[in-house]
């Protein structure tokens, strides 16, 4: 899985040489891995735009998930869970909810400048299937890129997210700007990216599965099938929708934290939606993400859980095109 970007894919129009630099490179595979490994966005799924299409490639990472918590509240979550994990929102807009109209919300968190910039855009829309729907997705520049300026934060408990009103921010001032560009096959040999070596995921896979309170949610992580030389790729990610437990959600935080893992986030998302936690724990050379949610009206104590292994393991292997 790879969400497709909610902030377009971005091209310098004039300014993109026709022979083959528009390639990514090895410094485009540096910038993407940073974001891969970010403990907040989880990816579930990453790539690394080949020689297909044209244009500058900045789409590196996304996950999607659908949740019973009405759009406002979700992303306000996902944005507090973010700005405590280091990320600034720097624009974001609510439309309102009409009667017989879904609800939508957009926001933008970013971190760094120039060549350590990135961009996540977030959704979130009401589905009268299935619930919210939210799908987040990641920009970095390009390596021809010149660097995208800071972006300017906003103020949180001014926003729509907080207030309700059905405003929007201006969009965010670093984000490149899009155009259209016809870019001819280059001179330059299309991009290959292998597997960094032993990057420890079965490592990682194996000691995330033996934790005996993600035995007890139900969690089975599925490993994504090796497929060698790749520019897309699912992360490892085990999924347990709705799994009883005896003594609600702050016991099984507490014995997660026993076991090693790091909280850092948790909040009740509204009246009527879940409580939320996110916490974190090293597994081997790569870390693990997992997301919690109490499942509203049940009964008795019931949990929804994601669990996903960070996917940093990819290497350039023309390193001389790194220029």
């Amino acid at each position: 899985m790879v969400v497709t970007a909610l902030v377009s894919v971005a091209t310098f129009a004039g300014c993109v040489p026709r022979d083959g630099r528009a390639y990514p490179n090895a410094t485009d595979l540096s910038r993407a891995q940073k974001v891969w490994a970010d403990p907040w966005l989880a990816a579930e799924g990453t790539t690394l735009a080949g020689p297909n299409g044209t244009g500058l490639s900045r789409d590196v990472a996304g996950r999607s998930y659908t949740t019973a918590a009405e759009p406002r509240a979700v992303a306000l979550a996902e944005v507090r869970a973010a700005t405590s994990a280091g990320w600034a929102l720097v624009s974001v807009s609510c439309d309102p909810d009409e009667p017989g109209e879904p609800g939508s919300v957009a926001a933008s968190l970013g971190r760094g400048t120039g060549g350590d910039a990135a961009l996540v855009t977030l959704e979130a829309a009401l589905s009268s299937a299935s619930g919210t729907v939210v799908e987040l997705s990641a920009e970095v520049p390009h390596h021809l890129d010149p660097g995208w300026p800071a972006s300017t934060s906003l103020d949180l408990a001014s926003t729509c997210l907080v207030t309700g009103s059905p405003t929007s921010s201006a969009p965010p001032s670093g984000a490149p700007t899009p155009s259209n560009l016809d870019l001819e096959d280059g001179s330059l040999d299309p991009p290959e990216w292998s597997d960094a070596g032993e990057d420890g995921l079965s490592t990682a896979v194996a000691a995330v599965a033996d934790d005996p309170v993600l035995r007890e949610l139900g969690l089975t992580i599925t490993t994504p099938p090796e497929t060698g030389a790749t520019e897309a790729r699912d992360a490892a990610v085990g999924r347990s929708d709705e799994v009883t437990t005896t003594d609600g959600l702050a016991a099984v935080v507490a014995r997660l934290r026993a076991q090693g893992w790091t909280l850092t986030y948790a909040g009740c998302i509204g009246s009527g939606a879940p409580d939320i936690a996110e916490l974190t724990r090293p597994a081997g050379k790569r870390h693990a993400t997992l997301r919690l949610s109490e499942v509203p009206g049940a009964a008795e104590p019931r949990l929804a859980a994601t669990v996903a292994v960070s996917t940093p393991g990819l290497q350039s292997q023309s390193p001389t095109r790194d220029q």
